[in-house]
């Protein structure tokens, strides 16, 4: 951590995006462009793939969730990276590469070479580009470490607002194909510039950490995936990310066995992008005064609250209760994970640790709809199911104090 402590400011987020533009704006980069590679975005595009590569949905469900599984396998070879070499030629390298990408959907057309781009922009989009944003984050700042990841992460919320509604205007006068190389035009005329831009003279924030001779011996994913503290994070961590997934993908069939009307489900996820979006700001200065690690002591309370309520509630509102129960440990468990562990583990391994959890994640995301289409097939499985999840849930929160305890007494010694 490189931040300037001799001040001792804690800063607002308006100082602080006034002395550290360029660093949050890296971050902010990286966060926005890794639309390219997300779901929300690929799925504007689903019915133009399916016509040009001549398969059906469920052809291209298979591919799709194939690319994923092999971009999280990638994340993990890939990842380290970020550890060891410069953060900026790394961005470049990401940036050429996604432009590159973007111009092949659309000239292509066979399936195997679709699940090649799909993985691609999955491995760059969903995991290269954000695990660089937090990192490079999370390895210089230290007093201001949560507002600043919360300044740069908002930009994947802006993303989410913005593109849509363009790229659906681009489609209709452009057509889709024609949008893929607008958007290859738009990495290599923008990102790829500002990214050599706001990194220009700033070697002690894109370039990796040196040991020094009081530094931690090296650090092994293999006994760390082995140490059940470690477990018990990383299923805190992406214990809302699999239930989101599978509720937003079966949102038809929890509807359907509650008898609430479809329109509902669209009702609570405004309240849900609310949520998400304020307690992303709320969460920075949380993380600062409190540590990550006080606060995932207590990540899973709203979730558990939110499943109670899906439960036990009779009436439509239990949706809203959960939604936004949800999108506050969604919004704050995504900041947290990346600060928990710059305080816990030595940071220059910090996107080794990043993307070993994040492939985790893509995994279980990846079979959370095979759980949640089960448990969503009947009244009583349902029942049975999200008794299982609060269980699940309160074990975790038990056991998350003493897990984070003795991994803070290891790192203070």
């Amino acid at each position: 951590m490189l931040e300037n402590k001799s001040e001792g400011m804690n800063l607002s987020y308006w100082r602080l995006a006034v002395k550290y533009p360029n660093y949050i704006g890296f971050g902010a980069l990286n966060y926005f462009y890794s639309s390219l590679g997300k779901t929300f975005l690929i799925s504007l595009f689903i019915p133009y793939l399916i016509e040009h590569y001549s398969i059906d949905n469920s052809v291209f469900s298979y591919i799709y969730s194939a690319a994923t599984l092999l971009g999280a396998m990638g994340l993990i070879f890939l990842g380290p990276l970020a550890d060891r070499i410069d953060l900026r030629k790394m961005s470049v390298a990401n940036g050429l590469i996604l432009a590159m990408l973007c111009v092949a959907v659309s000239v292509f057309n066979n399936v195997w070479i679709l699940l090649l781009i799909l993985t691609g922009l999955r491995v760059i989009g969903y995991g290269l580009m954000p695990l660089i944003g937090a990192v490079s984050i999370g390895r210089y700042f230290d007093l201001n470490r949560g507002k600043a990841l919360s300044l740069s992460y908002s930009f994947t919320s802006i993303a989410e607002m913005t593109t849509p509604l363009l790229i659906f205007m681009m489609i209709t006068s452009l057509g889709w194909s024609q949008t893929w190389i607008i958007f290859a035009t738009i990495v290599v005329f923008t990102f790829i510039p500002a990214t050599l831009f706001t990194l220009k003279d700033a070697k002690e924030f894109r370039n990796p950490l040196q040991a020094n001779q009081n530094s931690k011996r090296k650090m092994s994913i293999a006994n760390l995936a082995r140490d059940i503290r470690f477990v018990v994070l990383v299923f805190i961590v992406i214990f809302s990310p699999f239930l989101t997934t599978g509720v937003f993908i079966h949102q038809n069939m929890l509807m359907g066995l509650r008898g609430w009307e479809e329109a509902w489900f669209a009702v609570s996820l405004v309240s849900f992008g609310v949520f998400r979006v304020l307690f992303t700001f709320f969460a920075g200065p949380m993380i600062d005064k409190y540590s990550a690690g006080n606060l995932a002591y207590v990540l899973l309370i709203p979730v558990i609250i939110g499943l109670v309520a899906l439960q036990w509630m009779d009436n439509r509102f239990a949706l809203i209760v959960f939604m936004c129960a949800n999108g506050i440990t969604l919004s704050v468990g995504n900041l947290l994970s990346s600060v928990l562990w710059a305080e816990l583990y030595d940071v220059r391994y910090l996107a080794s640790i990043n993307s070993f959890v994040s492939s985790v994640m893509i995994v279980a995301t990846a079979l959370s709809p095979i759980f949640f289409s089960y448990i969503f097939s009947s009244n009583e499985l349902a029942y049975s199911g999200l008794n299982l999840l609060i269980f699940v849930s309160v074990v975790l929160l038990v056991v998350a104090k003493p897990c984070i305890d003795s991994l803070t007494q290891k790192v203070n010694a």
